[in-house]
């Protein structure tokens, strides 16, 4: 019954260990990911709109694998002072 108990003890150690590597491989993926995506929806935004600003936020970084997405938008010749303003969307 020993062994057995240990042996069950070393297979969750092993598991959580497992399970914290994956994590930051997901964090460190989705990090690059959404940098390349936040880089082509720039410029995808200033050439559909001849200029302007265009940008995605996540909403909670600190928890970015759960994190909903906000989108904002500023077309060109169109002033906001206040971020919110040109808040366009926020998805969960």
């Amino acid at each position: 019954m020993t062994s057995q108990r240990d042996d069950l003890l070393k297979a969750r150690e092993t598991l959580n260990h497992v399970m914290t590597e994956m994590d930051q491989v997901v964090e460190q993926r989705f990090t690059e990911t959404f940098t390349q995506i936040r880089k082509h929806f720039r410029s995808v935004f200033q050439e559909l709109f001849g200029g302007g600003r265009a940008d995605l936020q996540l909403i909670a970084p600190e928890d970015m694998l759960n994190s909903g997405v906000d989108i904002l938008a500023e077309p060109p010749g169109k002033s906001c002072r206040d971020s919110r303003c040109s808040q366009a969307v926020s998805a969960h």
